[in-house]
């Protein structure tokens, strides 16, 4: 068994695979490209209370855009249920602010990437496990991107 174990990781690291931590949203939008949670390589990913997490988020523009926002949606887990709440993200909500690859206005099919700091209270619970869902929007509210990352609130981490 452990043979087996250790040549899965050995085929998986050859293969240059990395885990998926995100998933696909429940409306009409594309994946990312890629998109990764700073220190997190597993889901759920642990996000310490009182500080902020950084999503990494690569993706392509479908159509002409002169102006994005970025819209956050917390999906509290209770019992076999999600609670959908709104999630301010504050200045961050400005797509186009963020971007550390590409710039606005994009054309078709530009690859961006955006850095999204979203900030974990200190008044969240350990032990919450949710969806946090972002998806960006054009000036139309189309929707340009989606996903859906597993999380769950861990006590702080000292630095």
């Amino acid at each position: 068994m452990f043979r087996l174990v250790v040549l899965f990781a050995a085929v998986a690291l050859a293969a240059g695979e990395v885990p998926q931590i995100y998933q696909k949203c429940n409306v009409n939008a594309d994946l990312p490209v890629s998109a990764s949670v700073s220190g997190c390589n597993q889901a759920p990913c642990l996000l310490p209370q009182g500080q902020d997490f950084a999503l990494t988020i690569n993706f392509n523009t479908p159509n002409e855009v002169s102006s994005m926002r970025t819209q956050a949606t917390l999906f509290l887990k209770l019992n076999q249920m999600f609670l959908p709440l709104p999630y301010p993200l504050g200045d961050n909500e400005v797509t186009c602010n963020h971007l550390t690859s590409g710039q606005c206005p994009a054309a078709p099919g530009d690859n961006l990437q955006q850095v999204l700091r979203i900030p974990v209270e200190s008044v969240f619970p350990v032990g919450v496990e949710s969806d946090i869902e972002v998806r960006v929007v054009d000036e139309q509210r189309n929707s340009l991107v989606c996903l859906r990352v597993p999380v769950k609130v861990v006590g702080p981490v000292e630095a």
